[in-house]
């Protein structure tokens, strides 16, 4: 574990070594775990402050990382001149085989010009095989921007399925979700 602030945070590491190429330190003040191996697999970091022109951002994150994969369930706040999100998320990671190759590949095509190679490289990278994302968002509690709180169920690829809110007036609603995102039944009707 280590304890730093945002100026002595260690880079990111890998069976105690850094990445190749490297993600560098500097970045994150808070709580680092790392398991036997000396890989990451947890924060708890807060971070926030103003610019020269008075915007403001604020995060507070809590995860826990899959063995040899990223985070699987995070509790997370942020908040950028009062638009918020907040809630516990939980991800479903394939076991991919090089998870540290794959992410190094993720933020090179991030990177390129915008276009269609960079849209096709992504998706290759998102889905490596059709029908298996890399990485779902499954469950969601928390609220949104708007004030509304909810609970959101994905299916293996990351497309809401049934989501239960209740708006900031108050207003409660369940709806169930085709893969394209359709309501198919909505109660109240």
């Amino acid at each position: 574990m280590v304890l730093s602030n945002k100026s002595r945070s260690p880079e990111f590491l890998a069976y105690g070594k850094g990445l190749t190429p490297p993600i560098p330190g500097g970045l994150r003040p808070g709580l680092i775990f790392f398991n036997d191996e000396g890989t990451e697999n947890g924060v708890l970091v807060f971070m926030g402050g103003k610019d020269s022109i008075g915007n403001y951002n604020a995060t507070g994150h809590l995860s826990f990382d899959q063995y040899n994969q990223n985070q699987v369930i995070y509790l997370q706040y942020s908040d950028t001149n009062g638009s918020q999100n907040t809630g516990l998320h939980i991800d479903d990671w394939q076991n991919l085989p090089d998870f540290w190759d794959w992410r190094t590949a993720y933020k090179k095509a991030q990177k390129l010009p915008e276009g269609k190679e960079k849209e096709a490289l992504l998706k290759k990278l998102i889905e490596p095989k059709a029908g298996h994302r890399a990485y779902a968002q499954r469950v969601f509690i928390g609220k949104d921007n708007e004030k509304t709180v909810m609970v959101t169920l994905a299916d293996r690829m990351g497309r809401p399925r049934l989501q239960m809110q209740v708006d900031s007036n108050g207003n409660a609603q369940l709806n169930f979700l085709d893969q394209k995102g359709k309501v198919t039944y909505r109660l109240p009707r």
